[in-house]
Order: structure tokens, then C-alpha cells, then sequence
């Protein structure tokens, strides 16, 4: 028996941002040994469009992928660490990309998971971008791609080091 690989990914469930649908797609391109899990939210509209969407491909796929619904507070920690990757794949062309830093990256890698990301300038030219596994195109195939060539790595070491760094620059800034 292979070892299963449990992939997270937690956002809204939306058209405009597009994770979950390349989340989604990702699924016929994997082997066996790979479990999707979808979490999220959305209007009634935007879950019937994931639950069709995930129907569909999954009779195309040998691997896994369920929608699990919105998970929130101890439910999500306990979730998120059975999984061995956290997705962040929301549309790069968003202008949300321009003002925003994508927090699930750290809730991932706080919760030892190793991270793919669709390539984004703020998570490109981020402290923690060495240890984020990157796909350029928003598609099923490159994120499958790059989901079977991603180091498997918890993270948690790292985000321990930022957060002391944090803290010693905002002690030097007080105390100057």
C-alpha cells in the first residue's frame, strides 16, 4: 500500500478566486495516493457548483477528492494536521494580489505542512519563499505537476525563527 499525501485547501468557494476550481481540477491528473481535501465557504450557488465540479472529475480520477465543508477553531487544526500539504491556489490575476499576503501560507506551515502556491510577487519576494513549492500556470495539470514534485517538508521550524526575528525588531524598534 502506497502512502496516501492529504492536500488541504480552505478558502472561499468563489468563481472570482478560483482556488478551489484549480484545486479541483488538479484531481484527474494524480495518482491514487493523493486525497483532495476541499474546505470553504460560499453561497448555496458557489458549494452546488463545487460538489458538481468534484462529482464530475472524481469519475475521471484515481485520486481522491471530497468536499469537507467550512472547518473552523480545534475542528480545523485537528483537520488541517492530518494533511501533509496545504494549497494556495487563487487566481493570480486578481488584484487582491496587490494588497494582500495569502495568511493560510502561515497557517499551513505553523500546522507543518509544506506549501504550493501559484507564483504571486508578495509570496515570491517573502522570507519564507525558499521553502514554498511554486506553479506558474492556474491550471489542474501544473498544479498537479507540481504537487507530485513538492518537497514534503514540516515547516514549523521556520515559522518559529520569523516569528523570534519579529519579535527582536519590534523590541529594537520600542526600544530606540
Amino acid at each position: 500500500m502506497m502512502a496516501e499525501f492529504m492536500l488541504f485547501m480552505q478558502e472561499p468557494l468563489t468563481i472570482t478566486r478560483g482556488g478551489a476550481q484549480t484545486s479541483i481540477s488538479a484531481i484527474e491528473y494524480l495518482p491514487e495516493n493523493y486525497h483532495i481535501h476541499i474546505c470553504g465557504w460560499g453561497n448555496e450557488e458557489d458549494e452546488i457548483e463545487v460538489r458538481q465540479m468534484i462529482s464530475d472529475l472524481s469519475a475521471k480520477s484515481k485520486a481522491i477528492i471530497t468536499y469537507d465543508g467550512l472547518k473552523k477553531g480545534d475542528e480545523f487544526i485537528e483537520f488541517l494536521q492530518k494533511c501533509h500539504i496545504g494549497l494556495s491556489t487563487q487566481n493570480p490575476e486578481g488584484e487582491y494580489n496587490d494588497t494582500s499576503f495569502p495568511s493560510k501560507v502561515l497557517t499551513y506551515m505553523a500546522n507543518g505542512l509544506a506549501v504550493i502556491s501559484i507564483k504571486i510577487p508578495v509570496l515570491e519576494n517573502a522570507a519564507i519563499a525558499d521553502v514554498l513549492s511554486f506553479y506558474d500556470v492556474a491550471d489542474g495539470k501544473a498544479l498537479a505537476e507540481a504537487i507530485q514534485n513538492a518537497d514534503i517538508s514540516d515547516n514549523r521550524e521556520i515559522v518559529k525563527q520569523l516569528d523570534s526575528q519579529f519579535k527582536k525588531q519590534i523590541k529594537n524598534i520600542l526600544n530606540n
